[in-house]
């Protein structure tokens, strides 16, 4: 099948662009974005866009450059350098940017932020999360999220899962009824919404394995064992909220450090 990477749909505002596979190995992401584009519009405009096509056909995470660490990318770089930049073209006229992924960890009903504009505000309204964590500057500023006034990620669960497909993709259409670009029926309802602040990240020593226990977004204890390095026992130096940890989330760190703060 043929992937077209990038499909406008309607006029008008408001104007929401929607990004999926800038991971090649996060197939949700081409899945949702093509179902989005059998959507018909009530009203506004609709961008989708399919990051790293040459990557999701080979299912690697990038081929030279993570897409998603090097925005606003370089028109004069390698081929995902290139594509950040047409991404970033794209992108810079919408009002609201929506990045969706996947993940190897046990992570499920997140949305992560970089700013805390006026914008992304009305996208967590609109949305409503379970979750939201908030990255601190120095950490993911090459993230597509970073390079736009109104921009969220949504990591709703595993690769290759129906339950990320459509927890993430009932959001979005959440979003869009709530901007009455679609005709949906939308629940008054609300829940309160947990905040996490990442304050940094915890190295990932060579040869550790990591504890089965440790469930992301449950609060680990200092002096708690995090996992073992042959016979020698890890343990926590600070009372914290993981996110995003796994045995093969990242390569050189656990995962990240949080504090939590709860709003109704």
């Amino acid at each position: 099948m043929k992937i077209i990477a990038d499909k406008i749909q309607g006029h008008g505002r408001p104007f929401i662009a929607v990004v999926g596979g800038l991971h090649g190995d996060e197939p949700v992401g081409e899945a949702i974005v093509r179902r989005l584009r059998d959507l018909e519009l009530e009203r506004g405009t609709l961008i989708t866009i399919i990051g790293n096509p040459k990557a999701l056909k080979q299912k690697r995470r990038f081929i030279k450059h993570d897409l998603n660490r090097i925005f606003p990318g370089n028109i004069r770089g390698s081929a995902e350098q290139r594509r950040a930049q047409e991404i970033f073209q794209l992108i810079k006229g919408a009002d609201y940017v929506i990045d969706i992924h996947s993940t190897t960890s046990n992570t499920t009903d997140v949305m992560i932020i970089k700013k805390q504009t006026p914008g992304v505000r009305r996208l967590i309204s609109g949305i409503n999360p379970r979750r939201v964590v908030v990255m601190p500057p120095g950490i993911g500023d090459g993230a597509l999220i970073n390079h736009h006034t109104a921009a969220i990620s949504l990591e709703y669960g595993r690769h290759n899962s129906h339950y990320t497909y459509q927890k993430t993709l009932s959001a979005i259409f959440k979003f869009l009824a709530a901007n009455k670009m679609i005709n949906r029926r939308r629940l008054n309802r609300r829940r309160a919404t947990d905040y996490y602040r990442v304050f940094g990240t915890r190295p990932r020593p060579t040869g550790f394995r990591m504890k089965k226990s440790i469930r992301n977004f449950q609060l680990i204890r200092k002096g708690e064992i995090l996992g073992w390095v042959g016979r020698e026992a890890i343990r926590s130096q600070d009372n914290f909220y993981p996110v995003l940890f796994g045995p093969t989330s990242y390569r050189d760190i656990m995962g990240f450090q949080a504090r939590k703060k709860t709003l109704a």
